[in-house]
């Protein structure tokens, strides 16, 4: 979704950016000739590059503005709104799996997002824990679908 994302982003602002994809932290400094780069990634990866002064961050992607750069704008309060914005991950089971497993599975996930270590662990890769129920878990799959085919419908983006 990471591409679909920015691809709603450009159209959202109406102009050409530069995406750059994943990899070491070099590859996120622009060459003289380019003047906007675009990236979706994480608060570990770009943080050092902004803080350092080698990118500007002009917008966050998230609902939130981050505590780590309390000054820059969130794209909701940048203009830009019904746009997207979370890379999330879920567990999902197989279609048709009897209920009272879905609820022990469930219950397990959620416990061990509680643990320090795992929030200590995944609070380092720049991102944050929320638990769910089964049912909020689908309802928020429905709201996703839903608001991604919105974003794209919008946007124009066509598969090639």
């Amino acid at each position: 979704m990471t591409h679909l994302g920015s691809g709603v982003c450009i159209a959202a602002v109406e102009t050409m950016l530069i995406c750059v994809g994943r990899g070491e932290q070099s590859s996120f400094l622009p060459r003289p000739s380019q003047r906007r780069i675009a990236t979706r990634s994480s608060v570990k990866v770009l943080l050092p590059l902004i803080k350092e002064g080698r990118l500007r961050a002009v917008a966050v992607t998230s609902e939130s503005r981050w505590p780590e750069l309390p000054d820059v704008p969130t794209m909701a309060e940048s203009g830009i709104t019904g746009m997207p914005a979370h890379i999330w991950f879920g567990l999902l089971a197989p279609a048709r799996t009897p209920e009272p497993i879905i609820a022990k599975l469930n219950a397990a996930v959620n416990e061990g997002l509680k643990i320090p270590e795992m929030q200590a662990s995944i609070a380092k890769l720049g991102m944050e824990t929320r638990s769910f129920t089964a049912q909020e878990f689908t309802d928020k799959l429905v709201e996703e679908e839903r608001a991604w085919a919105a974003a794209i419908r919008e946007s124009g983006i066509k598969i090639d």
